[in-house]
């Protein structure tokens, strides 16, 4: 028996019937949905862009829709590199002097905190990491909020953009919720973005000469990370970076001062 592991980046060379035939090695649905999918004329590039909304516009019962979702989360993993920094970090203390601000404004982030409060915490974050990512590579990195980006069939805007002499290089993507729905959301931005890239590089705007992005679905709370390229898409799905943003971490900081 195949596993999505071993063989996602075939998925996009599938076409219909080779998809069908990869799904049913592997997941446990009626054939009757397999059929619907024959119907729609689902290949494998169109395949991993499907939301369960969509699958259940199709006909597909909400069970079997989640399970096909579900699948695309199980994508080959990677940890994405790190850079230790000592407590007293300008740019870290900066940021958590930031943090510490906006928890006394805003309050405790919850599950059902709304995007525009989680922005601001996310916002935050990026900030600091593009002005240390900077210190530490010597080069010119910026972020841009609500990029339009365009693409051979995609097109619209993203949430948060870091671009590195005119070249898009990471896509940022918030979510409130439904984590696994923005992953789908955030490999179609990155395709969309590299067709960009490419674009750049014809009219000779664009420096760099790389076939590859970083994505970022962030809940503000939760950080996952992707590695996108038109062979190989990965995640760090099953190890998220979690970060705790809560008043009782102000409360104790100043209990500890007492």
């Amino acid at each position: 028996m195949s596993t999505f592991e071993e063989n996602l980046d075939d998925i996009y060379k599938y076409d219909t019937e080779s998809l069908i035939e990869f799904l049913r090695n592997n997941i446990q649905i009626k054939e009757e949905y397999f059929d619907i999918l024959r119907d729609q004329e689902i290949t494998g590039s169109i395949f991993f862009k499907i939301t369960e909304e969509t699958f259940r516009s199709y006909g597909l019962k909400g069970g079997p829709a989640k399970i096909l979702v579900d699948s695309l989360s199980a994508v080959p993993q990677f940890t994405p590199s790190s850079l230790s920094l000592t407590n007293d970090d300008d740019e870290l203390q900066q940021c958590m002097n930031d943090i510490k601000r906006k928890l006394r404004n805003l309050g405790t982030l919850i599950p059902d905190s709304n995007e525009a409060m989680r922005n601001e915490y996310i916002s935050a974050i990026l900030h600091a990491a593009i002005h240390i990512a900077r210190r530490e590579t010597d080069k010119e990195i910026s972020l841009l909020p609500q990029l339009q980006i365009v693409g051979d069939e995609n097109c619209g805007r993203v949430d948060y953009t870091i671009i590195s002499l005119e070249e898009l290089i990471c896509i940022t993507e918030s979510r409130r919720y439904l984590v696994n729905k923005g992953f789908i959301q955030n490999v179609i931005q990155c395709e969309s973005a590299l067709q960009t890239n490419r674009k750049k590089r014809k009219a000779g705007v664009a420096f760099w000469d790389f076939e590859y992005l970083y994505g970022v679905i962030t809940t503000a709370t939760d950080w996952y990370f992707l590695s996108y390229s038109p062979e190989k898409i990965s995640c760090s799905f099953k190890e998220p970076i979690m970060i705790k943003l809560s008043e009782t971490v102000l409360k104790i900081q100043r209990k500890n001062q007492t």
